[in-house]
């Protein structure tokens, strides 16, 4: 592997994403792609000014070319993230005309997920709560479903039509990997005592 940080022949995004979460630095333009990927110029621009205060080793000032005087220090992922979920950088982001990539999401989840900081937890926990209400609304549907068929999978039921009318604000299907996490517990199969002969 040449080059860690840019993504492999035949990696999926979501792989790509997952792997450099895991890294302890990272380039910030590296973070900066897969966080707010966008040909819009002008908004990244427009990100690495706001970073800049935060992070002015990584994000050192630049001229109206956006040339930098001194090569950018790596950044650790996690300082970056618990700065875009201070900041609420996303809602920027969507008021810049842009749209949050869900491997932007990811990687937010992979950095921050793991953090044993009680300040922090809360934060993700309130995070969490964005999509509060279309949880609760694929619940009652996914409850609904195995009452009326016990055999059904998880992934029929995630992948079943009446699911999948809810959706995200913006108009796009929750993953399968979001609607497995928040049905999982309901699943028949997932009850404790000695499973139904079908």
């Amino acid at each position: 592997m040449l080059d860690p940080e840019i993504r492999q022949k035949g990696e999926s995004q979501e792989d790509y994403v997952r792997r450099i979460s895991r890294f302890p630095t990272v380039h910030p333009d590296t973070i900066l792609h897969v966080i707010f990927p966008t040909v819009n110029q002008l908004a990244l621009r427009h990100i690495k000014v706001w970073a800049n205060p935060a992070f002015p080793e990584a994000f050192p000032t630049s001229d109206r070319n956006g040339n930098t005087i001194f090569n950018p220090e790596n950044i650790t992922p996690k300082e970056f993230a618990n700065w875009v979920v201070e900041k609420n950088m996303f809602e920027v982001w969507i008021a810049l005309g842009e749209k949050v990539s869900p491997s932007a999401e990811l990687f937010i989840e992979l950095v921050l997920g793991k953090t044993d900081n009680p300040a922090h937890s809360a934060k993700t926990k309130a995070n969490k709560g964005r999509y509060a209400k279309e949880k609760e609304a694929v619940l009652k549907v996914a409850k609904r479903l195995w009452e009326e068929n016990e055999t059904l999978t998880i992934a029929d039921i995630t992948l079943h039509d009446d699911i999948n009318i809810t959706t995200k604000p913006n108009g796009k299907n929750f993953s399968e990997g979001t609607l497995r996490e928040w049905i999982k517990d309901l699943a028949p199969s997932n009850k404790p005592g000695r499973r139904k002969n079908k």
